[in-house]
């Protein structure tokens, strides 16, 4: 496909194939919204991206390093969207596997049918044959990692029931993730040979930390799934009460403690980090449905927070950005 000469700073086309090439880190910073679709063409995989802030703003910071046959990427940006359609994947003669370490803010990704969002201190992994959508955050800071199904090795093992699954950055991934983090940042030059070996550590950190996942999780049986799905309800319908807590959850569903986190680990999430994640969700919105009549102290207080500067803090933690500035932009955006 030929990229057009003149991209709209609404929506832009990327394309790119990986390469064997030595390990080589490139930054990029723009302003333009259409110049980091025209850079990013080169760097990644055949995508439309669409600017989502109100005006033409856009913010983007990244740098990006082909490694033998894999792409990594550290990406900092404003609001924006990628799409995978099913066109734009029948064109890769290579299918590709790829991996997101969430640093900042959050991403929502819809792929294979499912929506997940992806929190600071998470990790997915998804197939990019496959049509998919990642709508990123405003603020939102995070590390990709596209790896060719020929280069998995040991991937294999397990790849299938933790594809499109929220993951906990823990243990071998968040080593792998530690390690490109630090050859970017260090601005790392290896020749091919040091390239090759990098793409196999990182490639056998990261199927060490599948193979786990997929060892220790329990099975997503009928009775599981109906345990899980109580649980669920039962948070929802007490979100806004203060003392709601793993201890309680499991007290008055009739479960242990050890039984509900079992549970919410074939999620990748903890009890804890499930309730903060829904309290999160429905304080942004009703940030903006409530905004000429609620402060942001009363919904932080709404959805059981007991302090307003700590619902600030993990506000901004997880949409990169503060509450106030969230709902401003929300409401200027509708």
């Amino acid at each position: 496909m030929t990229l057009p000469q003149t991209v709209p700073d609404s929506l832009a086309l990327m394309r790119a194939v990986p390469t064997e090439r030595a390990f080589e880190p490139e930054p990029l910073s723009t302003n333009v919204f259409s110049r980091w679709g025209e850079t990013m063409s080169s760097k990644i995989l055949t995508l439309q991206a669409q600017n989502l802030q109100p005006s033409e703003h856009f913010s983007g910071q990244a740098c990006i390093a082909r490694f033998h046959r894999c792409v990594v990427a550290d990406i900092h940006s404003s609001a924006h969207r990628v799409m995978r359609t099913r066109a734009l994947a029948s064109e890769d003669q290579d299918r590709y596997f790829k991996v997101i370490w969430q640093i900042q803010g959050r991403n929502l990704i819809e792929h294979n049918g499912h929506s997940v969002t992806i929190d600071p201190g998470q990790w997915t992994i998804y197939d990019t044959s496959r049509p998919y959508s990642v709508e990123t955050s405003n603020g939102s800071r995070f590390m990709v990692l596209l790896v060719p199904v020929s280069e998995m090795g040991r991937w294999n093992p397990g790849i299938e029931f933790v594809t499109g699954k929220v993951l906990p950055t823990r243990g071998t991934a968040e080593i792998a993730r530690s390690a490109l983090s630090g050859m970017l940042s260090g601005f790392v030059e290896l020749e091919q040979q040091g390239a090759i070996v990098m793409q196999d550590s990182i490639s056998a950190l990261i199927g060490t930390a599948v193979a786990q996942i997929h060892g220790s999780s329990p099975k997503q049986d009928g009775a599981l799934s109906q345990r899980l799905q109580k649980v669920q309800a039962f948070i929802e319908n007490r979100l806004t009460e203060p003392e709601l807590s793993p201890e309680l959850v499991a007290r008055e569903c009739g479960m242990s403690r050890r039984s509900l986190y079992a549970a919410f680990n074939a999620l990748g999430q903890t009890p804890s980090s499930y309730i903060m994640n829904r309290r999160l969700a429905v304080a942004a919105q009703r940030l903006v449905e409530q905004s000429e009549r609620t402060t942001i102290t009363q919904v932080a207080f709404e959805l059981g927070f007991s302090d307003a500067a700590h619902f600030s803090r993990v506000f901004s933690e997880k949409f990169g950005q503060s509450p106030s500035r969230w709902r401003n932009q929300q409401i200027a955006g509708h």
